[in-house]
C-alpha cells in the first residue's frame, strides 16, 4: 500500500523543520463508523514495533498505542479485536488500516476496503502512552544516539538489559524500564517519565547529542535515574562533554530547565538532567 511513502513524506517535512510531531493522545468516539482497509508491506511501525502482517494490528491516527478496538465489518457482522501500534491511514475516507491477517478475518482481501463499526475494548492510560509516543520518536531520531551500554563493565558482563537503548526501546513497547542491579544500583524496574522523554527529545531540535544513562547504572533507589526522572548526556555535537569549552553545555543545560528540568547540572563527564 502506499502508507509508507505517506509516512516517509511526513518525515521529510517534520525534517526540515526541526520540529518533531507527536500524535494527539486524544480518544476517538466509543463507537466510530467508518472505512477500514489493509497493508502488507512494511518494516517497522510508528510505535518502534516491527511490522507483522499476521498480527492483530493496526493504524489509527489517534488512538493511543496499545489501544484494542474491536472492528466490526457491518456488511456480514464479522468481528476482530486489534491492537492499535501503527499510526495512519492517509486516505481521507478511511480510518483504519488493519493487517492483512486481521482484514481476512472480516473479508476477502481482494474486497480492499470495507464499511466497519470501531468499539474501544481496551483504552490505554493517557500518561503509558505518552511515554510509548515518546520512546517511539526518540529511537527514530537520528540527531539522538542511546547507548548500548554501560561505562561500568559490571553492568555489561553480561548485559543487563537497563542500557539508555534498552530503557528507551523497552518503554517504546510498552514495558516499564529496567534498572542497573550493580553498585548502588537496586535492580527492578520503573516506568520512565513522559516529561523527562519530552524534555529529551526536545533537545535534538537544537543538538546532535549521545545519552548515556537513563534507568540503568550505579544508582539507589531514591536517585532521580532510579525513578525514570533523568538522563546523562556524554556528548555533544560530536564532541566529548568533558572536551566543551562551556557554551554547548549551558545551552544545553538551559534547554532542559526550559522544558521542566528542577535538577539540572554539569558533572564533568557528563550532563545531567532530571525531572520531579
Amino acid at each position: 500500500m502506499r502508507r509508507a511513502l505517506a509516512v516517509l513524506a511526513g518525515a521529510a517535512v517534520l525534517a526540515g523543520t526541526g520540529l518533531v510531531a507527536l500524535p494527539s493522545a486524544r480518544a476517538a468516539r466509543a463507537d466510530e463508523s467508518c472505512n477500514a482497509t489493509y497493508y502488507d508491506q512494511g518494516t517497522r511501525t510508528a510505535s518502534g514495533e516491527p511490522f507483522d502482517p499476521n498480527a492483530m494490528t493496526a493504524a489509527h491516527r489517534t488512538l493511543p498505542f496499545g489501544t484494542v478496538v474491536q472492528v466490526t465489518d457491518t456488511d456480514n457482522g464479522k468481528v476482530v479485536a486489534v491492537r492499535i501500534n501503527d499510526r495512519g491511514p492517509f486516505a481521507p475516507d478511511r480510518c483504519i488500516d488493519l493487517t492483512r491477517a486481521a482484514f481476512e478475518r472480516l473479508a476477502p482481501a481482494s474486497r480492499g476496503v470495507i464499511p466497519v463499526l470501531l468499539s474501544i475494548a481496551s483504552p490505554v492510560p493517557p500518561a503509558r502512552d505518552a511515554a510509548r509516543d515518546l520512546a517511539a520518536r526518540i529511537l527514530a531520531e537520528g540527531r539522538i544516539t542511546l547507548a548500548t551500554g554501560h561505562l561500568d563493565p559490571r553492568g555489561d558482563d553480561p548485559p543487563d538489559g537497563a542500557s539508555a537503548h534498552d530503557n528507551v526501546a523497552d518503554t517504546a513497547q510498552g514495558r516499564p524500564a529496567r534498572r542497573s542491579s550493580y553498585g548502588s544500583g537496586e535492580g527492578g524496574t520503573v516506568a520512565l517519565s513522559p516529561a523527562m522523554l519530552r524534555g529529551l527529545l526536545d533537545r535534538a531540535t537544537a543538538f546532535t547529542f549521545g545519552v548515556s544513562e537513563i534507568a540503568g547504572g550505579s544508582h539507589s533507589g531514591h536517585n532521580r535515574h532510579a525513578l525514570g526522572l533523568a538522563f546523562d548526556v556524554d556528548s555533544l555535537d560530536g564532541q566529548p562533554v568533558l572536551r566543551l569549552g562551556g557554551d554547548a553545555e549551558r545551552r544545553f543545560m538551559d534547554g532542559c530547565r526550559a522544558d521542566g528540568a528542577t535538577e539540572v547540572r554539569y558533572e564533568g563527564l557528563h550532563i545531567h538532567c532530571g525531572w520531579s
